[in-house]
């Protein structure tokens, strides 16, 4: 079968679940299919890795470019010199203000106010509405080229739909359901306003009515299989959670004093977590274990890390990583989150690297691990401190929770079944094409 994949983020380094599970799913697919992935962005060091890594893979690189940085052409077809250099200027000047607004501006992460702001309800607009550029080149590559299933990943990539086909089958693989995640956004408001919830059920609507217009929808996980499939006449709704490539296993080493947290500052669930962790549950950590070390893997903010470190000296902003297993083993991995859907992966690394688990209920969501047995579940900051103050000053519980998470991933998330479920969904999608 011939699949055109419409990716939004690079898969590549492989430094995140995320990244790693759409990599290996792509890996097995080339195997059985052929398969045309078409990235928005430049050709990077990162992009001709990841090439060399998926030989079968016809990678597409789509400019990235607004509409609204097209210049006006002159009378003999020649983009104006004018334009285009008042447009530099413009961009220079709104990177140097906003450079020094941030500088100067005491912005307090801990209040509510900076939580609205950055919060994925501030940003839904402008997240959720890409360019029109890439929607008409995946337009005009279809006229060129037959595909027998277009796959979109990611909310961001929800709206090409319109600029498919009719007459091929649509495929979207949902990572998380934006409206649930507003919903839990909302909740966490301290001033919550009329127009939030307005916003919550125009993004519901916006986001069910393309939803309806793809022939197959993918969740990561079975609970939110069953929350969409009522909601959903006439699509047919899977689930098969992402995969990450069991490595040889790390051997145990007790954790000492040390957490780690693993999350980027761009994906707001982790900031959210990280501050209520740095707010509400690290003060109360420290009071009986005061030299307690937080590890935090991720790009992060330069002024945010600033903000956190005054408060919670104990932060180390690692930045990005080659290897996410090694740094994780020998210590605790915290999982605050408090916001989302689909499937959290940083439960699986951290199993993967023998690092024992202390994660909210929203953390695990969707996921087989049970409480006690393979992680220590809280959602209180006066839970989740006493479970880390816990599992800090008992080895053998670490040793205990690490070996039955283990147990748990390899017989319910394996690889190999994993890969299989995937690939049995496009085998069953190839028989309903006309000429199968």
């Amino acid at each position: 079968m011939k699949i055109l994949l419409l990716l939004p983020y690079l898969p590549y380094p492989l430094d995140s679940g995320g990244n790693q599970g759409v990599f290996n799913m792509l890996d097995a697919m080339q195997k059985e299919h052929s398969i045309t992935a078409v990235l928005s962005g430049n050709e990077t060091p990162d992009i001709q890795k990841l090439m060399e890594l998926l030989p079968s893979v016809e990678f597409i690189l789509c400019p990235h470019h607004s509409s609204n940085d097209e210049a006006p052409y002159d009378d003999f077809g020649i983009k104006s010199r004018k334009f285009s250099f008042v447009r530099y200027m413009a961009n220079s000047f709104r990177r140097k203000y906003w450079r020094e607004y941030y500088r100067h501006r005491e912005d307090d992460p801990f209040s509510g106010a900076f939580s609205r702001r950055n919060s994925q309800m501030a940003i839904t607009d402008r997240q959720y509405n890409p360019d029109e550029s890439f929607g008409i080149f995946i337009a005009e590559l279809c006229k060129e080229r037959h595909f027998d299933a277009i796959q979109a990943e990611f909310a961001a990539y929800l709206p090409v739909i319109y600029y498919l086909p009719k007459d091929v089958v649509k495929i979207f693989v949902h990572h998380e359901i934006l409206f649930v995640r507003l919903e839990n956004e909302i909740s966490l408001f301290t001033d919550k306003d009329p127009r939030d919830f307005a916003e919550l059920e125009k993004y519901r609507d916006w986001e069910l009515s393309m939803l309806r217009r793809y022939n197959h929808v993918i969740a990561l996980t079975e609970n939110d299989r069953k929350l969409l499939t009522p909601l959903l006449p006439g699509v047919t709704v899977h689930s098969s959670p992402a995969v990450i490539k069991q490595r040889e296993p790390l051997p145990f080493v007790p954790s000492g004093k040390a957490l780690v947290f693993l999350g980027a500052f761009s994906h707001y669930p982790n900031t959210d977590g990280l501050i209520w962790f740095t707010k509400s549950v690290l003060p109360l950590i420290r009071k009986r274990i005061p030299d307690v070390k937080v590890h935090v893997i991720g790009t992060w903010d330069y002024h945010l890390q600033e903000q956190l470190k005054k408060s919670a000296p104990e932060l180390l902003f690692l930045g990005r990583v080659n290897e996410v297993q090694p740094v994780l083993s020998g210590k605790i991995s915290i999982i605050p989150i408090r916001i989302g859907s689909g499937m959290r992966m940083k439960m699986l690394d951290a199993v993967s690297a023998n690092s024992p688990v202390v994660t909210t209920s929203k953390g695990i969501e969707g996921q087989a691990f049970i409480h006690e047995k393979d992680c220590l579940i809280a959602d209180s900051p006066e839970e989740f401190a006493s479970c880390t103050v816990r599992l800090i000053e008992d080895e053998e519980l670490q040793r205990r929770l690490c070996s039955s998470a283990a147990e748990t991933l390899s017989s319910l998330y394996s690889p190999d079944e994993m890969i299989h479920r995937r690939l049995s969904i496009y085998r069953e999608i190839e028989k309903t094409l006309p000429d199968s």
